[in-house]
């Protein structure tokens, strides 16, 4: 509704959205995945999404990395 009317500011609807889909992402780890610590299992579940975390973020900014060496590389 504040997409379709343009009642708000372009930033606030793209705040909004971010806000949505972070929430979102949350409740679904938490309800649907069953992410929690209470149990054995449910340790594990949050080891290894934080594991995976680590490695995702190695990987993206390691491929960031080598793509702007090698753009700087290339212009000088």
């Amino acid at each position: 509704l504040a997409v379709i009317s343009g009642q708000c500011a372009k930033w606030e609807i793209i705040v909004l959205i971010y806000v949505s889909a972070i929430i979102q992402f949350l409740i679904q780890l938490i309800y649907f995945l069953r992410l929690n610590v209470q149990t054995k299992q449910g340790e594990y579940n949050v080891i290894a999404l934080v594991f995976t975390m680590v490695i995702l973020t190695s990987i993206i900014a390691g491929s960031l990395w080598i793509m702007w060496n090698l753009n700087y590389y290339m212009e000088h």
